[in-house]
């Protein structure tokens, strides 16, 4: 199994993770660092 996901996606995918590990399935994950969560620290100052 091969996924890509951004900085932000990444917690969501724990248990897709745990599920791949308890079956013994291959996987490859590709995390892309597009900053998300650094877009949340401007806004919230704003506010």
């Amino acid at each position: 199994m091969v996924a890509i996901s951004g900085d932000f996606d990444f917690q969501f995918l724990i248990e897709e993770l745990a599920v791949g590990a308890q079956f013994n399935i291959p996987y490859i994950h590709v995390l892309v660092n597009n900053a998300y969560l650094g877009l949340i620290r401007p806004v919230a100052t704003r506010i």
